[in-house]
């Protein structure tokens, strides 16, 4: 992306500006998406005064690297004013659905900003940092009891239940950070802004605080150490130091969303992930058709293994009353460390899809075989397809590093994970609440709600799992022995209703 330049053109709403900041952060990240805001305000009077505030954000779900542009700028009669910002940060690499290979790999996000403004950019800012994860840490949460409950489901063939889920958000955290500040040629006012802050800290914090005067660093220059402990109190010890002296305060108590907000684990955003904290994982709740056992939307774990005989995962019976949103997830086992999936989905706006995925054989990548009546307008490494009525994404799919599938429908109605053993199933549609049907289960947020079938309720994993196989080639005796069974021992739910005194 650069260092940061000066603008040539500075007019509010200025699309020549725009393009300049979509071409720097997109350059050198492999199939970029970017956003871009543009922001700006005139105070008409005898003079006007303008103010615009423009930036781009550059990402992808194939490269490591974000970039993002900042220009900001004041046009009045005294002249023109321009502030300049780039910057960029480097993710680690993802463990998708493997919590154990997760603490093998090296965790370090680094990051860089720096600003220049003033006369030809002479005043100048520079902020870097790194965020690691600590050797403690990662023994920390080898030994918490979601660690060890992780570990054992892992051994057992079953990499995706709650316990993994929530200790893969873990190990895609840092704890800790480290922060270096430069400047240059800034105003006296921004440079007694840094001791006022200082001092402001110092008095906030002075209960568990210490203070060392004589521990400073260059003029022009502060670093900030943080170190935080989510496993023992979720709080935090940080010190910044500064040419005023060193100041650290300990045991400062964090928010409980703390992980949620921080971690870099992808295939849920910051924002889902907080919610889903307080939701308990309801906000985008997901299904893992695992192993040996399946863990529904509304967090009820059974065990259950998938047959050769296709099963209905998941069905929108809402779509009974309206003619889109339409969705069918069907899944089979072939064999023991195969799955395959069927899905077929239709949007508001006609579109269809038809997808097939298998999984590759040796070291080749997922076989994805779609059918659709939507454009395809990318294909390599993030294939994808466009709904040209609603001018959006109608599919798009990659390959994480590990190998794992990432397919995503329409504004993420619907979320896969795919290693080609087991599947994920995330919803981002609340239209999908308390009418699904299949072994993923009701999605009502209420475990209770999630042993119904098309012949009633039943009250043991096998019956229910087996009502869901459908009929047709590779249907084995066991299987519709249960199916018999799940019928005959169905009963229908009925309210009863407390006399109140």
């Amino acid at each position: 992306v650069g260092a940061p330049t000066q603008i040539t053109d500075v007019k509010p709403n200025s699309q020549p500006r725009r393009e300049e900041l979509v071409k720097r952060v997109s350059a050198g990240i492999k199939n970029a998406r970017v956003m871009v805001t543009d922001l700006s305000a005139v105070f008409e009077g005898s003079q006007n005064v303008e103010y615009i505030l423009t930036t781009a954000l550059g990402q992808s779900n194939v490269d490591p690297k974000i970039q993002y542009v900042l220009f900001a700028g004041i046009n009045n009669p005294e002249g023109k004013h321009q502030y300049n910002g780039v910057g960029t940060v480097t993710t680690p690499q993802l463990s998708t659905l493997n919590f154990l290979q997760a603490l093998q790999k090296d965790l370090k996000v680094t990051y860089d900003f720096q600003v220049r403004y003033g006369k030809d950019g002479s005043s100048r800012i520079e902020i870097q940092g790194k965020a690691k994860r600590s050797q403690q840490y990662i023994e920390g949460l080898r030994s918490m009891p979601s660690g060890i409950q992780c570990t054992q489901q892992i051994s057992e063939d079953n990499y995706y239940q709650y316990a993994c889920h929530k200790m893969l958000i873990l190990a895609h955290t840092p704890d800790n950070f480290e922060v270096s500040v430069e400047y240059k040629s800034v105003e006296p006012e921004a440079k007694n802004l840094t001791y006022r802050v200082y001092q402001l800290i110092k008095n906030i914090g002075f209960w568990n605080s210490d203070e060392n005067p004589m521990k400073v660093t260059a003029e022009e220059k502060i670093q900030i150490e943080v170190q935080a402990d989510y496993l023992r109190g979720n709080y935090m010890n940080w010190a910044i130091t500064s040419k005023h002296g060193h100041f650290e305060m300990n045991n400062v108590n964090l928010p409980k969303w703390t992980v949620g907000a921080i971690s870099t684990y992808s295939p849920w955003k910051a924002y889902d992930r907080v919610q889903n904290y307080y939701s308990n994982q309801q906000f985008k709740p997901f299904c893992s058709v695992d192993g040996t056992k399946v863990r529904t939307f509304s967090d009820r774990s059974y065990d259950y293994v998938l047959s050769p005989s296709w099963h209905l995962l998941m069905q929108d019976q809402a779509s009974e009353k309206r003619s889109w949103h339409d969705i069918v997830v069907l899944g089979r086992k072939p064999s023991e460390k195969q799955q395959e999936l069927y899905i077929s989905y239709k949007s508001e706006t006609g579109k269809a899809l038809e997808i097939e995925i298998q999984p590759g054989h040796g070291s080749q990548q997922n076989n994805v075989l779609v059918k659709t009546n939507g454009k395809k307008v990318s294909e390599g490494e993030v294939t994808m397809y466009w709904d040209e009525v609603a001018d959006s994404h109608l599919l798009y799919y990659f390959n994480q590093p590990d190998g794992v599938l990432v397919l995503t429908i329409e504004d993420e109605r619907l979320r896969v994970l795919y290693d080609g053993q087991r599947v994920v199933l995330i919803s981002g549609d609340d239209s999908y609440r308390a009418s699904t049907m299949g072994i993923c289960g009701r999605m009502t947020g209420e475990r209770r709600h999630d042993y119904q079938t098309p012949y009633g309720i039943v009250d043991k994993a096998q019956f229910f799992g087996a009502s869901y196989a459908l009929s047709g080639e590779n249907e084995d005796l066991k299987l519709k022995e249960l199916q018999t069974q799940a019928k005959q021992q169905a009963y229908q739910p009925e309210n009863k209703y407390t006399t109140i005194l």
